[in-house]
């Protein structure tokens, strides 16, 4: 009987020495989702600051110093973006029995104690190793010290004797409910702590003062690993030793299942939007049922309602741009059931005044002699560029008479095309908003009859083709004083001449030409009219 209760007792005691490396998933593969919240000087979470942390466990049993070991890579990022970007951080674990060791790079590791001293860094460099960080057969309540440093800190002009510890200690477990499941799960506090050190005359010993205490407490859960972790907000005060208060934020870790993720992709930043518009607010929505939009023209500091309730798959909402004037706007875009999952503008974007355009001329009705000179005139307000476009099918086809005029002209001189129609009319858009344009009523097109004697033009003369840039036509006009020989050809920029349009006997009066540059490359084309012992030249772009 005696044999059978120490027989027991043997078993009892193997069975609750689980090995630590059973608290960490079985196979590489595995990933992980951490929503992390920042603390505040008081531990009250700062909800709108929460970012996401995926961790993916990548390679199984290899070697790193020495040690058999796993690696876990990292990367935080806005809900919306963490799926999107790199891994930035890894972190090696090694199990041995009932310990589970980490590979500690110190300068990493003690950054949150905010030293500022880079001499120091370079110190610590030196003490980076594996350390035992969670011994899970450790007795519980029993700190134990896996690092320990004397050294000088410099503040300023003070150097400030100190020694950095390190230590881990084995808490009661505890029974944790998370999104991934129920556990009863090991907890350990891992705490860096700052000593002052008061060096006092022999035979006293030093004397350790301790001015910052910053403890980490880990959840661990069996195959799944960390589950929570909290970290509450700290400071350095050497206050008393002249030195300012130094104030380190906290954070709050949990472990997320399938979390959603929302990627706004539009607008993202740069943009200029006309006030009292419309455009495409773009996003991507995984997991999500519903979201809410919203804007702000402050880059952030305040935010207004667009829409909400809306369903989160649909990724597209137009939005109506509202009548305000900012250079600091952005988009946000957020889950309703978790208002922690968002994602907006990567830059401020503009709102400016909407254009207000009014063609004046023609304005319809009118009849126009094909091959004749037409003033198009109008008015224009918060536009710079125009783009005039005539039709003479009521507005099925266009074509495109000046790519880009100055606003301020408010007048072009338009050659009308010799043709007869009675649908005819112009339009003129802005050119950086084109959905803002007026157009004329229906006005008619007569073909030309001919030169009249007054108007007869008194003068040779090359116009400037129009379009210009084109592709791959344009239209080319001069005037001849006298009739007789005429050459009208094209060259390139080396010289060589690439089209004859001319080259024989022409009446006085004015000429249109077309030319097709569809067999050219894009590029810069000269072309030059002879005629009456004058010889002009003009360029033209061709942009294919």
């Amino acid at each position: 009987m005696r044999k059978i209760f120490f027989l027991l007792v043997i078993i009892t005691s193997v069975y609750s020495a689980q090995n630590a490396s059973d608290y960490f998933p079985s196979s590489a593969g595995h990933t992980w989702y951490y929503r992390i919240t920042p603390l505040d000087s008081l531990n009250f979470p700062i909800l709108n600051m929460a970012i996401l942390e995926k961790d993916s466990f990548a390679v199984a049993d290899g070697q790193f110093h020495g040690r058999q070991s796993h690696l876990m890579l990292s990367k935080t990022a806005p809900a919306g973006a963490v799926d999107f970007i790199d891994y930035t951080d890894s972190v090696f674990y090694s199990f041995e029995g009932g310990s589970a060791f980490e590979y500690v790079n110190f300068p990493s590791f003690l950054d949150s104690a905010v030293i500022p001293d880079s001499s120091l860094i370079y110190l610590l460099r030196g003490y980076n190793d594996w350390y035992g960080m969670y011994p899970f057969s450790a007795s519980v309540g029993q700190p134990d010290t896996i690092f320990q440093a004397d050294t000088t800190i410099n503040f300023d002009t003070a150097a400030v004797p100190v020694r950095i510890e390190v230590t881990t200690e084995r808490e009661e477990d505890e029974f944790l409910s998370t999104e991934v499941g129920n556990f009863t799960c090991k907890k350990f506090t891992v705490s860096v702590n700052l000593y002052y050190i008061l060096e006092l005359p022999p035979p006293f010993p030093n004397l350790y003062v301790l001015i910052a205490d910053f403890p980490n407490t880990y959840w661990i859960a069996e195959d799944n690993w960390i589950v929570r972790q909290y970290s509450p907000s700290a400071s350095i005060d050497l206050s008393n030793y002249g030195i300012p208060k130094i104030y380190v934020p906290g954070l709050e870790k949990y472990v997320k299942l399938n979390p959603v993720m929302i990627t706004l992709f539009q607008p993202t930043g740069g943009e200029i939007f006309p006030a009292g518009g419309e455009r495409d607010i773009l996003w991507l929505n995984r997991n999500g049922e519903n979201v809410k939009i919203e804007y702000s023209v402050d880059s952030g500091g305040n935010w207004s309602p667009v829409s909400s309730g809306l369903a989160g798959n649909t990724g597209l909402y137009q939005w109506t741009i509202p009548d305000i004037q900012t250079e600091n706007a952005r988009i946000r875009i957020s889950d309703m059931s978790d208002p922690f999952i968002w994602d907006e503008s990567l830059a401020d974007f503009s709102i400016v005044p909407a254009p207000d355009l009014n063609l004046t001329s023609p304005s319809g009705g009118e009849t126009i002699e094909g091959n004749t000179q037409y003033n198009l005139t109008w008015s224009s307000l918060n536009s710079e560029t125009l783009k005039i476009e005539f039709t003479s099918d009521n507005g099925d086809n266009w074509s495109v008479v000046h790519e880009s005029i100055p606003t301020g002209n408010n007048s072009y001189s338009w050659t009308a095309p010799d043709i007869s129609s009675s649908e005819c009319k112009i339009k003129i858009s802005d050119g950086q908003f084109p959905e803002y344009y007026s157009e004329s009523g229906v006005f008619t097109v007569t073909p030309s009859t001919g030169i009249k004697e007054n108007d007869l033009p008194v003068e040779y003369s090359l116009l400037q083709n129009y379009p210009n840039p084109f592709n791959p036509a344009t239209k080319i006009e001069f005037t001849l004083k006298e009739g007789g020989p005429v050459e009208l050809a094209v060259f390139n920029v080396l010289g060589e001449k690439v089209s004859t349009l001319v080259n024989g006997e022409m009446r006085s009066g004015k000429h249109a030409i077309s030319f097709d540059g569809s067999s050219l490359s894009s590029g810069v084309y000269f072309y030059r009219l002879s005629a009456g012992n004058k010889i002009f030249v003009k360029k033209m772009i061709l942009s294919q």
